[in-house]
């Protein structure tokens, strides 16, 4: 009489006759009841287990039924049989399909295919390794890559962080976009275009970026006051730039550490709304301040308080309403917004003055309208002195001599 018995999902049954084997319906031996020989059978079905049917490559029991093990003695792996073909599950995978997740100190794969490489935020610490890198998509935030190829493909490269170093870390040309930053923190402009290449690139737009592979040197596409675009040169001494036009700060690396120009190369005019620092040289000799006058008056022109404005001239001699001189160029000039003239207050200014003068002798209005003249000093008043005369006249002209103003 037969018997039967079934798998353990009860899905298949197995029938094996009195007196027989059946070694047909899987890879191991079924023994029928009363069957010669059955201590065979059974012996080597326990050693088939044992060894998990262990054999070299490719040589796969046969009959074998789902969730069936195989060892390949060849190349160490294990294999299990999924009801339609033998799969590795250890050792060299050739390939694996994982519904929920792989957690594992160390992943090594020539490819890694799928949807997505961790879920959204998951961080990836150390180095992916593998021959080639070209299926890695939508992995989170990769704390390290280390690429000694190219990066290439179609979509953006997002970072938090990015240095670009050689033509090798970063392919011919690619696009960015949202918001980047350099490890120093700056911002990397979004929408740039990076090329590298040994010249320069055509068609480029301001903030564009360019390595020159040969010269190892980066450039940026910048667009000066003048809205004149080149490439500025970001990695050497820079040579000479016109018309730059900042939007942010430029500062220092660290306090009292960075010269602006050198003794042998001094900037021209430096026009600035605030000036807050220390001052120890002057290139010009007096201190001026502006008065609003009735009349453009000329450099040199000796002026009183009063006339229409707050300053003109004065054909009375001695008058001790004097104001000072209009200054030829001033080296401090205060109420530099307000309109007007500036009026030397201190120091050396060229002044008109008709002689005779001596030097040292104190210069005082004259008859003459804007002129100064040496003082009588019987006719001596307080507040009649423009200044002391730095030169000798020895004539009755009128000349242009250096004074001293605000000398008693």
């Amino acid at each position: 009489m037969s018997y039967s018995l079934k798998n353990s999902a009860q899905s298949v049954t197995y029938t094996v006759a009195d007196n027989t084997e059946n070694s047909t319906s899987t890879s191991l031996t079924f023994i029928g009841k009363n069957f010669t020989g059955y201590g065979l059978a059974l012996n080597e079905n326990f050693v088939y287990l044992l060894e998990n049917f262990s054999n070299t490559v490719g040589n796969y029991p046969l009959n074998p039924i789902s969730g069936q093990l195989f060892w390949d003695s060849t190349n160490k792996y294990m294999h299990v049989y999924d009801g339609a073909a033998w799969k590795v599950i250890y050792g060299a995978l050739a390939s694996l399909t994982v519904n929920t997740s792989i957690t594992t100190t160390s992943l090594n794969a020539n490819v890694i295919t799928g949807a997505n490489i961790g879920n959204t935020g998951t961080i990836l610490n150390g180095t992916i390794s593998t021959n080639l890198q070209p299926y890695i998509n939508s992995v989170g935030t990769l704390s390290n890559l280390q690429v000694t190829g190219t990066i290439t493909g179609s979509s953006n490269i997002t970072a938090q962080t990015a240095n670009v170093y050689s033509a090798n870390h970063i392919a011919n040309t690619a696009m960015y976009s949202g918001s980047y930053y350099y490890s120093n923190g700056s911002p990397f402009l979004g929408g740039a275009k990076f090329t590298t290449s040994n010249t320069a690139p055509s068609g480029a737009s301001t903030g564009d970026m360019w390595y020159q592979g040969n010269s190892d040197i980066l450039f940026v596409y910048i667009k000066d006051a003048s809205n004149n675009n080149y490439w500025l040169d970001t990695t050497s001494t820079p040579s000479a730039f016109a018309n730059v036009a900042i939007t942010n700060s430029i500062y220092p690396s660290s306090n009292a550490s960075v010269n602006l120009g050198s003794t042998s190369g001094y900037w021209n005019n430096v026009y600035a709304v605030n000036f807050l620092g220390t001052s120890t040289t002057a290139k010009y000799a007096d201190l001026a301040e502006k008065y609003s006058s009735d009349f453009p008056y000329e450099p040199g022109t000796v002026v009183i308080f009063g006339g229409a404005a707050e300053i003109t001239v004065t054909d009375v001699s001695h008058s001790n309403k004097v104001a000072g001189v209009i200054s030829t160029n001033p080296a401090y000039m205060m109420n530099g917004d307000a309109d007007g003239l500036y009026i030397a207050l201190q120091g050396r200014v060229p002044c008109r003055v008709k002689g005779p003068v001596s030097k040292g002798q104190m210069i005082v209005t004259s008859y003459t309208p804007g002129v100064g003249c040496g003082i009588d000093d019987e006719k001596y008043k307080p507040g009649c002195v423009v200044g002391k005369s730095l030169v000798d006249v020895s004539d009755g002209e009128i000349h242009l001599i250096e004074v001293a103003v605000g000398r008693l």
